[in-house]
């Protein structure tokens, strides 16, 4: 399943997002990334464990979404 990451703050500083960006690489599941993120999850629950892990500065949040097939 395909899912997109929407961060609802400003995003950390560059260097923190560095490794959790590669981390999802390295795991398979990023697809894309830029002002979200696309992720290839086995579900919704893999993709809710990948935006906990995400380095949020205090106070921030991330909404993940599922992406109906094409």
């Amino acid at each position: 399943m395909r899912f997109m990451m929407l961060m609802l703050t400003e995003a950390p500083p560059p260097a923190a997002m560095t490794g959790y960006e590669q981390a999802l690489q390295q795991a398979g599941v990023l697809l894309a990334a830029g002002s979200c993120w696309m992720l290839q999850a086995r579900s919704r629950e893999e993709a809710l464990e990948w935006a906990r892990r995400c380095p949020l500065p205090a106070g921030a949040a991330i909404e993940v979404h599922p992406v109906p097939p094409a």
